[in-house]
């Protein structure tokens, strides 16, 4: 997945990415993966590489952050609702 001919292409036409590739240290970083991907997992503490592989893998992996989506803040009416159903019906 490092080693992709259009891993900048693909980077620097993606508004989450593209901020990275004017980072020295990162870029230090996606070159020792290219090198040796068997690093992965060390460099996965890093987030940025989440946002990267997100890319790359052309997936959104941002699921469960917070303030994302309208779902979150929809699930938690639908609790308050079903809440105030049983409460009616005399149930706790």
């Amino acid at each position: 997945m490092f080693n992709d001919p259009q891993l900048y292409q693909k980077l620097a036409s993606n508004p989450k990415t593209s901020g990275l590739l004017g980072d020295a240290e990162f870029m230090a970083k996606l070159q020792r993966l290219k090198s040796n991907p068997n690093n992965i997992g060390m460099e996965m503490r890093d987030p940025r590489f989440l946002q990267v592989m997100s890319v790359l893998l052309g997936i959104d992996m941002s699921f469960g952050q917070p303030g994302e989506g309208a779902g979150a803040a929809a699930g938690g009416d639908e609790m308050e609702i079903e809440s105030d159903v049983h409460q009616e019906n005399g149930k706790p």
